[in-house]
């Protein structure tokens, strides 16, 4: 199985049947962004949902709004906006500019 490890949580890709390569809806946002001051998050796809890891055990399903937003449906920030631009390479979410690094999964 492929996947990131960050800290001790394991997540892994969603494979199709038969084939080696995965499927995935959100492919150019997935990944890891940094930010100097907060650290790192994760953007990954389960289950066709797009979800953000913001520390180990602590993820949140996001939900699209638009094309580039989303919208965290559940966690402690419920509504909260989070902006991520694949050409840019950019996540915002409050006043927090995180940049896409080259860590791959």
């Amino acid at each position: 199985m492929v996947g990131l490890c960050v800290g001790p949580m394991y997540f892994g890709k969603q494979l199709t049947k038969g084939h080696a390569e995965p499927v995935l809806k959100y492919a150019d946002l997935t990944g890891i962004y940094r930010n100097a001051s907060a650290g790192r998050v994760a953007l990954f796809e389960r289950d066709d949902k797009l979800i953000l890891a913001y520390s180990p055990f602590k993820e949140v399903i996001l939900k699209q709004v638009s094309t580039f937003v989303f919208a965290q449906t559940d966690g402690p920030f419920v509504n909260e906006a989070l902006l991520v631009k694949a050409d840019t390479g950019e996540l915002t979410l409050g006043q927090l500019v995180f940049k896409k690094t080259n860590k791959y999964y």
